[in-house]
C-alpha cells in the first residue's frame, strides 16, 4: 500500500514572534486541527487569529482563526479556519483509533522545538488505547523520536494508511512513552455539546461519526449551520 506523504497534510503552528510551537493537520481544506494547548502556547485563544507556515520554514505565512466550535481545554482539542485553503496541502484521512491493533506500526510529522532538525518523522508502533486519569482513552504510542513541538501531529497507522489520532504528548524523558488524542474525540469535540454544528462531516464508507477513511468536507458559517439546524431540526453533523 502506499502511504500518504504527511508533508502535503501538516503546517507548523507559530507564535506572536514567528516561532515554531507545535503542529496541526487539515481534516478539509480549510480546517486544520491542533491540541488546545499548542493554541495556548501560541498565546491565542478560541477567536484569535493565528498563523501557521508550511513544513520548510521562509515560505508564506498562512492565516487561520482559532473556532470557539469544538474547543476543548479538556479534551485538548481546537480547530483552525483558513482564511484561504493552502496551496499544495490537502486533508488526511481518518480512521477509528480502537480499529488499531497493539504493534501496528505508525508514522508521524512535527517539527521540535530544540536542535537543528527542523521536521522530524519519527516511525514506531501502537501499543493500543489506554485509559488516562481525567482524560479518558488515549493512544499509547512507542514514543522515543517525539519531542517537544510535535503536539498537534498526526498519527498515521502505517498498516490502514488511516491518520487515527494526534499527538499529545509524552509521559517522561526517562520512559519516552507517547500519549496521542484519538479521532473519536476529534470527531466528538467537532459535534460540540451546545448550539450549532458548524463542522460538517462526509462518512465513507458507512454513515458513521467514525468510519475508516471518514474526510471533513465542510466547514459552516454559523447563519448556513442555523438555518440548516432550522431545516433539519438538529445541528449535528451528518
Amino acid at each position: 500500500m502506499q502511504q500518504p506523504d504527511l508533508e502535503l497534510n501538516v503546517v507548523r503552528v507559530l507564535n506572536i514572534t514567528g516561532e515554531t510551537v507545535g503542529t496541526a493537520f487539515l481534516l478539509t481544506p480549510r480546517l486544520a486541527v491542533t491540541c488546545a494547548h499548542v493554541v495556548s502556547s501560541a498565546g491565542c485563544e478560541p477567536g484569535s487569529d493565528l498563523f501557521v507556515g508550511y513544513i520548510r520554514p521562509g515560505g508564506d505565512l498562512l492565516k487561520t482563526k482559532v473556532l470557539s466550535t469544538g474547543w476543548s481545554e479538556n479534551m485538548d482539542v481546537a480547530f483552525l479556519e483558513f482564511e484561504q485553503a493552502p496551496v499544495g496541502l490537502k486533508p488526511v484521512q481518518l480512521g477509528r483509533a480502537q480499529d488499531c491493533g497493539s504493534g501496528h506500526p505508525y508514522t508521524s510529522l512535527g517539527f521540535p522545538v530544540a536542535g537543528p532538525i527542523l521536521a522530524n518523522r519519527p516511525q514506531a508502533t501502537i501499543n493500543g488505547l489506554v485509559p488516562v486519569s481525567d482524560q479518558g482513552d488515549m493512544l499509547q504510542l512507542k514514543g522515543e523520536e517525539i519531542k517537544e513541538g510535535m503536539s498537534g501531529g498526526p498519527v498515521l497507522d502505517l498498516t490502514s494508511g488511516l491518520v487515527v489520532g494526534m499527538i499529545h504528548g509524552y509521559m517522561d524523558e526517562l520512559t519516552r512513552m507517547a500519549f496521542a488524542i484519538p479521532t473519536e474525540r476529534i470527531c466528538q469535540a467537532a459535534a460540540g455539546d451546545q448550539g450549532p454544528c458548524l463542522i460538517k462531516m462526509r462518512l465513507t464508507p458507512e454513515d458513521n461519526a467514525t468510519a475508516p477513511g471518514a474526510t471533513w468536507s465542510k466547514l459552516y458559517g454559523e447563519q448556513e449551520a442555523l438555518q440548516e439546524g432550522a431545516h433539519a431540526g438538529a445541528g449535528a453533523p451528518s
